[in-house]
């Protein structure tokens, strides 16, 4: 079984993250596997790619690194800080499946909707909004979550720290409750 956490920036994925995985070592642990595919492309990671449109004229680049990171996050058994929702809004709202052709749009939508089906997914959620990017973000992965008994929405905590330890436990809720 593989756990993707994903939610608005700045909550304390990878701190969850790096915590489960410390804990349940049959699980492969990758933090931030988004700047192991890009950062070599691009010189920076998945978050600049998009806010700074680095990807603007660098279309098959962009797509390679893609279908990189996809296939990274398609392992068993891992828990990683991100994951197919995530990736879906950023892609969203970034706009930039909007530069592919037909053939790598459908390529990497069929792959991350098909990574919503395996696993768990956990949104994490700001004890506080902050900004449009990680109000409309973390509303596009919600909504992702229709009809999928897999994914779940970690309710806010009141600061980082208390929604870092609810999102542990929680997690490890889910885990047990298999």
């Amino acid at each position: 079984m593989s756990i993707y956490i994903c939610g608005a920036c700045n909550t304390g994925k990878a701190e969850i993250a790096w915590r489960i995985g410390m804990e349940n070592t049959s699980l492969q642990l990758h933090i931030d596997p988004a700047d192991t595919v890009f950062v070599p492309i691009f010189g920076v990671g998945l978050d600049r790619i998009f806010r700074g449109r680095k990807w603007e004229g660098k279309t098959d680049e962009t797509y390679q690194g893609l279908c990189e990171y996809l296939t990274l996050l398609e392992q068993e058994d891992i828990i990683t800080n991100e994951g197919p929702l995530l990736l879906l809004s950023h892609l969203m709202f970034f706009g930039l499946l909007s530069v592919f052709n037909d053939e790598q749009r459908r390529e990497i939508l069929t792959r991350c909707l098909a990574l919503l089906r395996r696993g768990k997914h956990f949104i994490v959620r700001r004890w506080i909004e902050n900004g449009n990017f990680n109000e409309i973000s973390v509303s596009l992965q919600r909504e992702f979550r229709n009809g999928r008994e897999n994914i779940f929405t970690i309710p806010p905590a009141t600061d980082y720290d208390s929604t870092v330890e609810q999102a542990v436990e929680y997690i490890k809720g889910r885990m047990e409750g298999e």
